[in-house]
């Protein structure tokens, strides 16, 4: 398997445990409207590489989680920062994955929620953005 696609499964099933009580539904897709709000979507960015050395190179895989939420128009921002609270504190538990390639996870940051209203609800959509630091042989990607 692909080092890329074993981190983005292992950041997933870390981001899944956070289903209950306040995150109704977590997802590796981009979502349609027939969704459970709130709820996390998780999706790869780019991965780039740089030579490291002879024998390996150093990646840099972007990782998103988008949040969404549906709430009236007081309550939508407080419930996205509660999830995004939760999400950071995980994350920062994550502990390189558990997997021996990966060195760094950092939080780049958030993007401006994009917001939408229907009616007396409105719902948002919310990008942050992770870092995975990683390496991998010239010769094999894979695990």
């Amino acid at each position: 398997m692909h080092k890329a696609k074993a981190i983005l499964n292992a950041f997933y099933e870390q981001i899944s445990t956070l289903k209950g009580s306040v995150i109704l539904d977590v997802v590796k897709t981009n979502i349609n409207t027939e969704q459970t709000f709130p709820m996390i979507s998780v999706t790869m960015g780019p991965d780039t590489k740089q030579e490291f050395t002879k024998e390996l190179y150093q990646h840099e895989l972007t990782v998103f989680t988008d949040i969404y939420v549906r709430a009236n128009e007081n309550d939508v921002d407080d419930q996205m920062l509660d999830i995004r609270e939760i999400i950071e504190l995980k994350v920062l538990s994550m502990d390189k994955l558990d997997l021996d390639y990966v060195f760094k996870i950092d939080f780049q940051g958030q993007d401006a929620p994009d917001y939408n209203g229907e009616g007396t609800d409105y719902s948002s959509r919310t990008r942050l953005e992770w870092r995975i630091e990683y390496f991998s042989q010239h010769q094999n990607p894979s695990n």
